[in-house]
């Protein structure tokens, strides 16, 4: 069964552009299952994010099919605790 869990996300210095584009950090969220969804707060649109397993190091596929405004879909079928790095549109 699958779970969405709403992510605070963790800005990356003060930077960021005129656009509101900016980059922010996903610190240890938790994963239970394939195709559970991630809705990171704050973001309006995500362009990408790289996410990895905080025991292996390995890389979650995601794809831009794999997101959809500001909720990420995380098609693995590992769980546990996940990080990465956003790029997005406040």
């Amino acid at each position: 069964m699958t779970a969405n869990v709403n992510v605070t996300l963790e800005r990356i210095g003060i930077g960021g552009n005129d656009s509101g584009i900016r980059i922010s950090s996903i610190n240890s969220e938790a994963k239970a299952a394939q195709s559970d969804t991630w809705t990171l707060l704050g973001a309006s649109t995500v362009i990408s994010v790289i996410v990895t397993d905080d025991t292996t190091g390995a890389l979650e596929a995601i794809t831009q099919s794999n997101i959809s405004g500001n909720v990420v879909t995380l098609p693995s079928s590992t769980t546990g605790a996940k990080s990465g790095i956003v790029i997005y549109i406040e």
